[in-house]
């Protein structure tokens, strides 16, 4: 497919760049709904591990935070970072980025359509989830929630983009997805038996079946234009509390 650089003469020079950005995560989309695997290469696996690893480093903060901070004081932090970062995502973090020296260290962490001006990037749409599960639901919950999501989810990242070869849909693989479930109850375990009190318990099955919604949730996140970063933590704690308020 070739593009009409005619009808790009009207815009400027940024304008321009969001246009072309615009249209290579068009063509990806189209690739995956087309049913054609869009072939990822080393460098773009290289850009996803860097940006799970700072993932998983940057965002074990908050699954403790939840803990050991009150909550009024969590809410309150979070709305703090949480603005100006919607700041740089309304003004263009690309544009934002390459007026800064070495900008473009920061923008390899950033997706094609996190770059794009009024589009909310993947650690906006985190901190908008941790908000609401703070708000809604137990600390506890709250807190595995979001240590299942920033663990399972680069985990099952790392090992699809790396290793998986069995495609099932949405471009993820059942490598992925199986691993996925896999460090979710890691997780699980190790949090219940190592970091919160020993009075606090959780219903097994209750735990079994939000991890599977949450995988669910994980595979078809980004074929409903919903970002995982939001919708997982959600759908966990949701799952998980609709099912002990049934019995």
């Amino acid at each position: 497919m070739s593009l009409n650089l005619k009808k790009y003469k009207k815009y400027n020079s940024k304008d321009l760049k969001e246009q072309i950005i615009k249209h290579i995560v068009a063509l990806k989309e189209l690739s995956i709904l087309s049913g054609n695997i869009f072939v990822s290469t080393k460098e773009e696996r290289i850009k996803e591990n860097k940006r799970k690893f700072f993932h998983i480093l940057g965002g074990m903060i908050l699954p403790f935070a939840m803990i050991y901070i009150p909550q009024k004081i969590c809410i309150i932090l979070n709305i703090i970072v949480l603005i100006p970062l919607l700041i740089a995502d309304y003004n263009n973090w690309l544009l934002l980025f390459n007026k800064i020296p070495k900008g473009n260290i920061i923008t390899q962490l950033l997706r094609e359509h996190e770059i794009i001006k009024g589009k909310l990037n993947g650690l906006s749409w985190m901190l908008i989830g941790t908000l609401c599960i703070i708000t809604l639901f137990d600390k506890y919950l709250a807190s595995l929630s979001m240590a299942i999501f920033i663990i399972s989810d680069a985990v099952a990242a790392l090992i699809g983009k790396n290793f998986g070869r069995i495609k099932i849909c949405c471009n993820k693989t059942l490598e992925g997805t199986i691993s996925f479930v896999l460090s979710s109850f890691i997780v699980y375990l190790f949090f219940t038996k190592f970091v919160f009190p020993k009075e606090v318990n959780f219903n097994i099955l209750f735990m079994s079946l939000s991890i599977f919604v949450s995988s669910i949730v994980e595979l078809f996140s980004k074929n409903i234009n919903i970002d995982d970063n939001f919708s997982l933590p959600l759908s966990f704690c949701l799952t998980y509390t609709i099912c002990i308020s049934l019995i």
